[in-house]
């Protein structure tokens, strides 16, 4: 049973590693060879948890959803409440938010089923972009965020 899920884990290493080199190298901070492994991995995995779990309202490429749900692509609000969106992710949000000058007020239910470690591999993935580059945000900062969530 061991061997299997060492080779599982070899696979899916492997797998993100392939798909990193794929991905713009322009993604990807300046430093140490290990932050620039760290945001790749945290990417990769961001993009199949985005996709999974917010696509569906928040589009492929980060559109929105005409008037219903807000784009996250050159989303100013976003950009701007990074942390409150650890927030928002876990917590759901009620009420109306204004974002690119466009009001919203469809609510956002809340996803209790990912763990801190996912978190913060979406907003890694929606923050760096869609011509966006915020570098990483890491679990450790999305537990200290988490535990202040209104």
């Amino acid at each position: 049973m061991r061997k299997q899920n060492k080779l599982l884990l070899s696979i899916l290493f492997f797998n993100a590693t392939v798909l990193l080199h794929c991905s713009p190298s322009d993604r990807r901070p300046e430093g140490s060879q290990r932050a620039e492994m760290r945001f790749d991995q945290y990417y990769v995995q961001g993009k199949r948890l985005y996709l999974t779990h917010c696509a569906n309202c928040h589009g492929q490429e980060g559109e929105g959803l005409q008037q219903l749900n807000p784009p996250l692509a050159q989303s100013d609000y976003l950009l701007s409440n990074i942390e409150e969106t650890v927030c928002i992710i876990n917590k759901g949000l009620e009420g109306e938010i204004e974002v690119n000058g466009v009001k919203f007020s469809q609510p956002m239910p809340p996803h209790t089923d990912l763990r801190i470690l996912e978190i913060a591999e979406i907003i890694t993935y929606i923050t760096n972009s869609w011509d966006a580059s915020s570098g990483i945000f890491s679990a450790r900062r999305v537990e200290q965020v988490y535990n202040n969530c209104k």
